[in-house]
This record gives structure tokens, C-alpha cells and sequence, in this order.
């Protein structure tokens, strides 16, 4: 999958709040002193990042931020290189904070990845949870119009699918 809507999300998109830089002792008990709400308020991210980079909820075993899931949390933080670029940042996260590359980091790992490189408030945390959502928003809305799963909706889609009916854009949508 990918994250749909990145190049727009990318140009809107506000920064997650400021990077911090911590040792690597300080990464691997950065969320002992993060309560609970700050917790829950990460964990919804999560899950928020995860249903938006797949086309169909995760389950079981498979509940992992890999590289493209991460990839669409970065371009939410403003991460703008390219595939190249995301290469090189995605190893150096996994060297980081010892994310197997296959599998990417789980709730607990998400979670103090977040908190000691962001230091998040409550605040920053429903703003990252803010974008997630509209991102899930653009997901959806993007592979319901994407049926063959081509990775693409040409112009000539969109328009039949606007005449239809199917996507009800307000005049603020409509202005780019």
C-alpha cells in the first residue's frame, strides 16, 4: 500500500511538534514517565497510521508500522524526501531504536519513538492524531475510487465519479 494523498498532506501538512534530541538510554525509557493519557492519545496514532497506509485494518500479529506505514507518519511530521531519502531515514531509525527492518516498530516501540523524538504534549498528540484521521479520510475516499487497486485514479475517474454523485465536494474543497 501507500499513504494516499502524500504529496497534498505533504504541502499542508504542519510539523508534529519539535525534534529532540535524547540519548540512546534515554530512548529505551522514554515512556516510563508518559502517563496514561499521553499513552492512549499515541495508541489511537498508531492505529490511525496503520489503517491509513493499508487498504484493510490490521490483525493479529501484523499490528507493525513497516517502512510505508512509517513513511505516511513522517510525511505527517513533514518528512518531504523521496523514496531514496526514506530509505536511508527508515534504516537509521531501525539502527535507532532496534526495529527489526522487516517488521518496523509495534504499539510499544511507536510509542517510545514518538515520545522521545517529539517529547509530545496532549495538545501535539491530537494534532498528530488530527492529521491521522484526515489522512485515513483521504485513504478511504482515494481506494474506494482506486477499485482496480492500480495505485492511480486518472483525471477522466475522478470526474465520472464527481458526475456520479459519489464524492460530494463542498466549494472550500473545491478550491485549490
Amino acid at each position: 500500500g501507500s499513504c494516499a494523498g502524500e504529496a497534498h498532506a505533504q504541502a499542508e501538512a504542519k510539523t508534529c511538534g519539535p525534534r529532540t534530541s535524547r540519548s540512546s538510554a534515554d530512548d529505551v525509557v522514554a515512556d516510563a514517565g508518559v502517563d496514561s493519557k499521553h499513552q492512549a492519545l499515541i495508541d489511537l496514532v498508531f492505529q490511525a497510521v496503520l489503517d491509513v497506509a493499508r487498504r484493510a485494518p490490521a490483525v493479529g500479529s501484523d499490528r507493525r508500522l513497516g517502512r510505508t506505514e512509517l513513511r505516511c507518519f513522517a510525511t505527517m511530521c513533514q518528512f518531504s524526501g523521496d523514496a531514496a531519502a526514506w530509505d536511508e531515514e527508515y534504516a537509521a531509525l531501525c539502527t535507532r531504536f532496534g526495529w527489526d527492518p522487516e517488521r518496523g516498530p509495534d504499539r510499544a516501540e511507536f510509542r517510545r519513538y514518538v515520545t522521545s523524538t517529539y517529547n509530545p504534549t496532549p495538545a501535539t498528540l491530537r494534532g498528530m492524531l488530527d492529521k491521522a484521521l484526515y489522512f485515513k479520510q483521504a485513504a478511504r475516499m482515494y481506494n474506494a475510487l482506486d477499485k482496480v487497486e492500480e495505485g492511480s485514479i486518472s483525471q477522466e475517474d475522478l470526474k465520472a465519479k464527481l458526475r456520479q454523485g459519489y464524492l460530494m465536494l463542498s466549494s472550500a474543497d473545491a478550491a485549490f
